[in-house]
């Protein structure tokens, strides 16, 4: 009788090699032969580059709130913290 830890190793190796072959045969149904050659490209030559808008970019407002207090890990315990709520705003990029 197969011991555990052979069983396991057993069912690695085999999902190992089905994963192995459906990438395999999905790879066999691609068509790899018209590559495209895309050294010279330009911004110019991509619409949506190109063409794009950039909207009007503007602030964000993050409301970050919490419970009267938090509990925090330190190495005697949980010790309960004050928390609160900040009031951030955020410029966008």
């Amino acid at each position: 009788m197969l011991t555990i830890l052979k069983k396991v190793v057993l069912v690695g190796v085999g999902l190992l090699v089905l994963i192995v072959a459906v990438i395999g045969l999905g790879a066999s149904y691609m068509d790899w032969s018209d590559a495209l050659d895309l050294s010279k490209t330009r911004t110019t030559d991509l619409p949506y580059l190109s063409q794009a808008q950039s909207p009007t970019r503007g602030k964000i407002l993050a409301i970050v709130s919490s419970t009267a207090t938090m509990q925090v890990p330190t190495k005697n315990g949980i010790k309960e913290k004050k928390a609160g709520f900040e009031l951030t705003e955020v410029a966008r990029a």
